[in-house]
C-alpha cells in the first residue's frame, strides 16, 4: 500500500512538471532597433500592445487552476490540467520592456529632429 501512495505521488510530481507552457519572451533590444522609421515604431507598438492585451486574461489562472484542483480531490488527472506556469507574466514584461524601449528611441529621435531642424 505504502509503495502505492509513492508511485502515485512521485508520477502527479513528475507529470505536474508538464504543467503550463514554456514562455517565449519577446527580445527586448532588437537588431536596427534605431535604425527604425518612426511609422515602423507605432507599428511594433500597437502589435505589442494588442499582444500585452490578449495574454493579460491568460494570464489570470487562479479560478481555473482552482477549480481544478478541487475536481483534482475527486479525479485526480484533472491535476494534470493544472497550468502552473508564469510563461504569460514573463511575455508581458518582456514586451512592456520592449515597449520602454521603443519608446525611449523614438523620443531619441524626435529630440534630433527638434536639434535639426532648430
Amino acid at each position: 500500500m505504502l509503495n502505492k501512495l509513492i508511485s502515485f505521488l512521485c508520477a502527479i510530481s513528475l507529470l505536474a512538471g508538464c504543467a503550463g507552457r514554456a514562455a517565449n519572451p519577446v527580445t527586448v533590444n532588437q537588431f536596427g532597433d534605431e535604425k527604425k522609421s518612426c511609422q515602423a515604431i507605432k507599428s511594433e507598438l500597437r502589435n505589442i500592445d494588442n499582444n500585452v492585451q490578449r495574454l493579460i486574461p491568460e494570464s489570470n489562472k487562479t479560478g481555473k487552476n482552482a477549480a481544478l484542483g478541487v475536481v483534482g480531490l475527486i479525479v485526480w488527472p484533472a491535476w494534470l490540467f493544472m497550468d502552473l506556469s508564469n510563461a504569460e507574466k514573463e511575455e508581458i514584461n518582456a514586451y512592456r520592456n520592449r515597449h520602454d524601449r521603443l519608446v525611449s528611441i523614438a523620443e531619441a529621435k524626435i529630440v534630433q529632429f527638434k536639434l535639426a531642424n532648430a
